[in-house]
């Protein structure tokens, strides 16, 4: 079973002398194309009106006032009766990892660059976009500087992309000129570009009315990079175009659990309830959402098993991208997802099987 095990960052702010914090998968060092929220920051001295919204900046967060006169009271704090967690900002909630996970980042053209240094696959997952244009860029020894300007001046090695190729400037005081006809002063890099490859989206449209009501909808949601360079210094580079939704995007390095699914089965669960009003006694269903849940049997490697324990308990409860493979194609319905229970026989035969269920998180 092939994994990616995903990079992660808390955010910390301390307020009163206690400390909040929230996690997120490893966020892009740049986003374009993408508009947060224009809601105030929280400032002690502000006062809020019941459902007014702020901002958090250190936890990329927005909260709603549940009360009237909200003064001097701290967003984050647990159990608060005078605000609401409303989730991460626009920009961030495509970094979530537990409780806003489904919820979209919206933008349109839409720029991510990644400190990709040391890792070796990307994921995407409940993903729109008409396409996207992927590159994987050696930065040793060069000054990245992402999309060409014109009007900036740049430095001798100093590198920015042009027409989806890099280049490196050749000269101080380099302005005006535009790389892809200005021999003196830019030189493409081409060796420096591990990868370079467009991934198509779907254009959302019908060429006929007949179509509109018969003909199949293909989008691709997902999409997962994995066998990219293990580069000390690298920028994984993502650029859309048109109408982009983005739910989860994570990068980390590929590992093998050490064992093989088999006789796999998936069930569609939903985590709705009845409720039923002590006045009227009509039942109301409370929408929860669904889960997908991958149950099978798992084979081992014996001589695995200390590796795999290690592993199994490392990422135990913590959701993971499960890599569909010829051997593990179940894989692929559940994408995102984490062990809920993972049995590891000790038995001294060459092979042993088990049983495991995952329970999927993303739409």
């Amino acid at each position: 079973m092939d994994i990616i095990d995903p990079r992660v960052e808390t955010l910390t702010v301390t307020y009163d002398s206690i400390t909040y914090s929230a996690t997120y998968y490893k966020p892009a060092i740049k986003i374009a194309g993408i508009t947060d929220e224009a809601y105030p920051n929280w400032a002690v001295g502000t006062t809020f009106a019941e459902g007014d919204f702020c901002i958090v900046p250190e936890l990329k967060r927005k909260y709603r006032s549940a009360s009237s006169s909200n003064t001097g009271n701290f967003p984050p704090v647990k159990g608060s009766i005078h605000w609401v967690d409303y989730g991460a900002i626009n920009s961030y909630l495509m970094f979530s990892t537990d409780q806003d996970i489904g919820a979209q980042s919206v933008g349109t053209d839409v720029l991510l660059e990644f400190d990709f240094s040391t890792a070796t696959a990307m994921a995407g997952i409940d993903i729109r976009f008409e396409s996207a244009h992927v590159m994987l860029i050696d930065t040793l020894d060069i000054v990245y500087k992402s999309d060409y300007v014109a009007g900036t001046t740049y430095l001798t090695d100093e590198a920015v992309v042009f027409d989806e190729k890099l280049w490196v400037s050749l000269q101080n005081a380099n302005t005006g000129n535009t790389p892809d006809i200005s021999p003196p002063f830019w030189a493409e890099a081409p060796e420096r570009v591990y990868l370079s490859e467009t991934i198509a989206g779907t254009t959302y449209g019908v060429a006929t009315f007949a179509g509109y009501f018969f003909d199949p909808i293909v989008v691709k949601t997902r999409s997962i990079l994995t066998g990219l360079y293990w580069l000390p210094s690298s920028i994984l580079r993502i650029k859309t175009t048109g109408e982009t939704k983005l739910a989860t995007i994570c990068y980390g390095t590929t590992e093998n659990l050490g064992c093989t699914i088999v006789g796999a089965k998936l069930r569609h669960e939903s985590t709705s309830k009845f409720k039923v009003s002590d006045f009227t006694g009509f039942r109301e269903v409370i929408r929860y959402g669904k889960v997908r849940l991958l149950e099978g049997e798992v084979i081992y490697d014996t001589e695995r098993f200390g590796y795999t324990s290690q592993i199994a308990d490392r990422i135990m409860d913590r959701n993971i991208v499960w890599i569909p493979t010829k051997e593990d194609k179940f894989s692929e319905a559940i994408s995102l997802g984490y062990i809920e229970q993972l049995e590891i026989p000790m038995e001294v035969s060459t092979k042993t099987k088990s049983n495991v269920r995952i329970v999927g998180v993303n739409k």
